[in-house]
């Protein structure tokens, strides 16, 4: 158990730093989760940010989808060789609180190789590698006086994380992905007042986080055990998909900024979820195109830290206050966990349309978001005419796709409400050689 003493900010930096904390963390959890860099709770994918922040549960091609869980990493190895994501636009963290200039942004890149495309294997064995960064930028500050109001020094506070991801995919019936991310942390948020006098704000902690998911792709499976082949219409599937995701995030040491005697906890967390799709595919050579799909999501986490009156922590073991029954198959939230509920609707992988729910102590808001992939468009073309599979349409067709996503907080009561992201992702799916 560590004591967790105060130190005072020359700067509002300190301020907008505990605002934004018990703003995301909700004040009402607080006292049970309270820790410091909040911006490693938030969702960085576009895609699962309209679909109630849920990034951890269900198989994404984002690039920034193994920051919510690193297995996504070797998901996406299974299938895919590279993938990588950006903001167009960084976004504006928290809009309605206009005294703040908050600006978020996320970049990710990520490679992997199925070993069975070099060598006969029992199992198709995979692995991945990834390079992520989030920031959240507080903006400009400048020190005023009397004498100086034009201002005498500025500072431009920010927090960063970079992770570089490694992944495992597995593939027997069930597919699955674990990773791990190493992440090196760092917190510049002005000048400190201490014992030792005035010092620069800066702090650098490293974490790390474990994660693993499963997709059980039940009508497949069905079909293979009965070594038949199910067909609701000529080359038209039925589609049963099945996840699961746990994540156990931000273990690492305390955040010092002046001395040890001052440590603040991570926001230790554990995360758990599942989601169905259900709808109708149909088999393009060996790939899958999903026709029109159903997607429901129910997502669990809790922040493992636990606060004491005096200024101690110390942290939960396991899964923390998440009850798997109530919070993640029922979608009922509980006093001290955060339950997210999401949905998505997509036809032809073309057009992904989404929204969502988060609750949690002290906090409440609406998601929703859509995307676009032109991916899909070559797969049609190819279901609708399969004689041009073997030129340029097929080749980009099972190679390539670039995708376009955006998601948005909504709740007239919510501080997060018109907070908007926008994402790009680029998708190898096959080395095209």
């Amino acid at each position: 158990m560590k004591t967790a003493k105060k130190t005072r900010l020359l700067s509002p930096v300190l301020i907008l730093s505990a605002f934004a904390c018990i703003a995301w963390c909700g004040s009402a959890a607080y006292a049970q989760g309270e820790s410091a860099l909040p911006f490693l709770l938030f969702s960085s994918s576009a895609d699962a940010n309209g679909m109630g922040d849920i990034a951890g549960s269900v198989p994404s091609l984002t690039a920034t989808a193994p920051l919510a869980n690193p297995g996504q990493l070797g998901l996406f190895s299974l299938e895919n060789v590279f993938t990588g994501a950006m903001y167009p636009e960084k976004t504006r963290w928290i809009p309605a609180f206009y005294p703040t200039n908050m600006k978020y942004t996320a970049t990710a890149l990520n490679l992997g190789y199925n070993f069975e495309d070099l060598v006969p294997l029992p199992i198709p064995v995979s692995i991945g590698v990834g390079y992520s960064r989030v920031a959240l930028n507080y903006g400009t500050f400048v020190f005023t006086s009397p004498s100086n109001p034009a201002g005498w020094q500025s500072v431009d506070p920010e927090e960063t994380s970079t992770q570089f991801t490694l992944g495992l995919g597995l593939d027997y019936l069930v597919h699955l992905g674990v990773g791990v991310s190493f992440k090196s942390i760092e917190s510049r948020l002005g000048m400190i007042s201490g014992e030792s006098g005035v010092q620069e704000g800066t702090a650098k902690v490293s974490a790390m986080d474990f994660g693993l998911i499963a997709m059980a792709p039940v009508a497949d499976i069905v079909s293979t055990l009965a070594d038949t082949k199910l067909e609701l219409l000529p080359r038209v599937e039925p589609l049963l998909d099945l996840s699961f995701g746990y994540v156990h995030g931000n273990h690492g040491g305390e955040i010092t900024y002046v001395d040890a005697a001052q440590a603040d906890p991570l926001p230790r967390k554990a995360t758990l979820g599942a989601g169905l799709e259900i709808g109708f595919a149909a088999k393009i050579r060996e790939s899958r195109w999903r026709i029109a799909t159903f997607m429901l999501s129910h997502e669990a986490e809790d922040i493992l830290v636990i606060r004491q009156s005096d200024g101690t922590f110390s942290y939960q073991d396991g899964l923390g206050d998440i009850k798997f029954m109530e919070n993640v198959i029922q979608g009922r939230m509980n006093p001290k966990a955060t339950v997210r509920k999401g949905w998505q609707f997509q036809v032809a992988e073309i057009l992904f349309v989404r929204g969502g729910h988060v609750d949690a102590p002290g906090r409440e808001y609406e998601t929703d978001g859509f995307g676009v992939s032109i991916n899909g468009i070559f797969k049609f073309l190819e279901f609708a005419k399969p004689e041009v599979s073997g030129g340029w349409i097929g080749f980009v067709g099972e190679h390539f796709d670039i995708q376009y996503s955006t998601g948005k907080y909504e709740g007239l009561t919510s501080l997060f409400a018109g907070t908007t992201f926008k994402q790009l992702n680029l998708v190898i799916k096959k080395l095209p050689f």
